[in-house]
């Protein structure tokens, strides 16, 4: 293993601590050092999140009776579901990476090298909360996202609809041009897309490479040509960006 020298190591202890990483939390003594245990409970992260944004939004409706409790926590968690969308598929898609053993005997997870693959009780365990987290949490937010992008243009054809709709939905269409009002479906396709490429091209270097290479530059595409963000500066960054990611 690569031993990294300050500051990178913090920084990647940030980013595991981003994705949910118990262990790069130091959190070992609280959950346990077993593969399920720990995974079950890294689920429980992003619901507790949103359980929590909610009772903090519901106190703040208590303490003023003005607060739109629905659109205020509808923003909070969606916001946050939005930004963390991609930390919170790739800790819920750990059990379903895995690698094969030299000579196709058998396989292991990619994150737990301990735990074998779909012959393993402590696996299908893993994957069983795996598939609960995605009903619970992944599913849930794209049909909500996807609600809101294609009832889009019905709610603006009546003007009380429409100040509704944006009211509830700001998180998904403030940042980006009103005729690019569908572009966070895009970004959140992008996102999961990227998340699926280990699962789905295991073993597979040059697929994962060649499939994020074509996910990056297809995107990129329609990013230049719809330009979404309000910003002339926002579309120049998110250009730049995809195109380091491909370099």
């Amino acid at each position: 293993a690569v031993t990294w020298m300050e500051p990178v190591r913090t920084m990647l202890r940030l980013l595991a601590a981003f994705s949910f990483d118990l262990d790069a939390l130091q959190a070992e003594c609280l959950v346990g050092q077993t593969p399920a245990r720990s995974y079950g409970i890294r689920q429980l992260v992003a619901p507790g999140a949103g359980l929590y944004m909610t009772l903090v939004i519901y106190w703040r409706k208590l303490q003023n009776p003005s607060t739109n409790f629905i659109h205020e926590t509808v923003n909070a968690v969606g916001a946050a579901y939005q930004a963390f969308f991609v930390s919170i598929v790739v800790s819920i898609l750990l059990p379903f990476v895995c690698y094969s053993h030299p000579g196709g005997i058998g396989a292991s997870m990619t994150s737990q090298p301990s735990v074998m693959c779909f012959n393993n009780g402590t696996h299908v365990i893993m994957l069983a909360v795996g598939a609960l987290s995605l009903l619970v949490s992944v599913f849930p937010f794209l049909a909500l996202v996807n609600y809101a992008v294609w009832t889009y243009k019905r709610a603006s054809a009546d003007s009380s609809k429409a100040v509704r709709h944006l009211s509830l939905f700001r998180f998904l269409f403030f940042r980006f041009k009103p005729e690019a009002y569908y572009y966070s479906l895009v970004a959140l396709t992008r996102s999961l897309l990227i998340c699926l490429v280990p699962v789905i091209a295991r073993d597979a270097a040059a697929v994962q490479l060649a499939s994020m290479v074509v996910i990056f530059q297809g995107f990129l595409l329609i990013q230049l040509y719809t330009q979404p963000w309000r910003s002339d500066f926002a579309n120049l960054t998110d250009a730049l960006l995809a195109c380091l990611l491909v370099l």
